[in-house]
């Protein structure tokens, strides 16, 4: 997990390379131990997508989706990155889909913070225009 969070880390200071480097390791040991989770595939679309890479970042957001149905939290949370991955690539129905359905999972988890964080986003989406 520690390689994971570095590559986070060095993703949004913008060191690409090192980001990238860390995520392969940080997969590779998760691979190993056979472990599978929603949280690692977040991490991985984020890192992917801060580093330009958007069709590994889908692939990372689709497999954590696939594995994170038992646990709408963390399904919550990647749609949120989907959403924003949808943004870079200038999806807004995407984004705007997106964040529709983490804003709902919100609610029914009670975060209201992350209701309003949903909503604020959809405002900022919706004024990018079609």
């Amino acid at each position: 997990m520690a390689k994971l969070l570095r590559a986070d880390i060095a993703a949004r200071r913008g060191e690409a390379v090192d980001a990238l480097e860390l995520l392969a390791e940080g997969r590779r040991g998760f691979a190993e131990l056979q472990i599978d989770e929603a949280l690692n595939e977040e991490i991985a679309s984020r890192v992917l997508r801060l580093a330009g890479r958007f069709d590994d970042a889908q692939a990372a957001v689709e497999q954590g989706l696939a594995c994170s149905g038992a646990f709408p939290l963390e399904r919550a949370h990647l749609l949120v990155e989907h959403a924003r991955l949808c943004t870079a690539t200038s999806d807004r129905a995407g984004a705007l889909a997106a964040l529709d359905e983490a804003r709902a999972l919100f609610e029914g988890c009670g975060a209201p913070r992350m209701v309003d964080a949903c909503h604020r986003m959809s405002l900022d989406t919706s004024r990018l225009g079609p």
